[in-house]
């Protein structure tokens, strides 16, 4: 059975393709083909557009677990420097690469702890996104975790969190700026050894897990970045998404490697 599909966007303005440059007008169009991919996975409606593959042949796609329509920043931010983002509760797309996006805290017990401060629980998202972590490593592609997300990927790896961390979380619903520190690593190709980040976190790495590095940390010695020393793997515990041009060039670097299908930096 082929269901019709209406699609409606909420402009901030209005806007004629005319003023777009074709590549950005190209970019809507598989944009909302791959929309279209989304809402083609309810049972008993299909629709008629071009296949993923087709899609990736174009433009780096990035699995995101959730519910579509959340994580517009992220979105956003990906869209706007070439790639299509797929944010569903699924484990089926087969995607370039995989991003872990923040939220809620991991539940302790994955690390070996009780329950002393951590909050908003997602365990659906925790099984999830553990799964999608191992399959995107078998076939070697890249994962970004960002803020929960490098958490997320620091427990897989066997590491454990601090569960409550003061000064570091948001002032009254703002990202809390500060420096910090990029060690000699292949991070280093993309900051200085000293920057600034934005922080929303209460908790962070403790024991970083098998495999993985600090290669960046706030001047109080909390882990802000870390990568995995064989894996297509990094994780920052700011938030690349929202910083501007500072973070937009992590996530060039993440969406170059999807392309070219290789190491971050190898």
């Amino acid at each position: 059975m082929t269901t019709s599909i209406r699609l409606h966007f909420k402009l901030y303005r209005p806007i004629h393709l005319g003023d777009l440059s074709p590549e950005t007008v190209r970019l809507m169009h598989y944009a909302i083909k791959f929309l279209a991919l989304q809402v083609a996975s309810v049972k008993s409606a299909s629709i008629r557009i071009e296949s993923l593959q087709e899609v990736q042949s174009m433009h780096p796609t990035i699995h995101i677990w959730g519910t579509p329509g959340n994580y517009q920043t992220y979105c956003r931010a990906l869209l706007h420097i070439g790639g299509i983002p797929c944010v569903c509760k699924s484990l089926a797309p087969l995607c370039s690469a995989l991003l872990l996006p923040g939220g809620g805290d991991l539940e302790p017990w994955r690390y070996g702890q009780k329950n002393t401060s951590s909050r908003g629980l997602e365990p659906e998202r925790d099984c999830a996104e553990f799964e999608l972590i191992a399959r995107y490593l078998n076939l070697r592609r890249p994962i970004l975790g960002i803020c929960r997300g490098m958490q997320v990927l620091n427990v897989f790896f066997g590491g454990t969190l601090l569960q409550d961390l003061p000064g570091h979380s948001q002032i009254q619903g703002q990202d809390r700026f500060h420096f910090v520190q990029t060690f000699p690593s292949a991070f280093a190709q993309l900051y200085p050894p000293l920057s600034i980040v934005n922080s929303a976190h209460h908790q962070a790495v403790d024991r970083p897990g098998s495999g993985l590095e600090i290669v960046q940390s706030a001047l109080d010695g909390v882990p802000e970045a870390i990568a995995h020393r064989q894996h297509c793997v990094w994780g920052v515990q700011w938030h690349p998404e929202r910083l501007g041009p500072n973070g937009i060039r992590l996530l060039h670097a993440f969406l170059s490697r999807c392309t070219e299908n290789k190491k971050f930096f190898p």
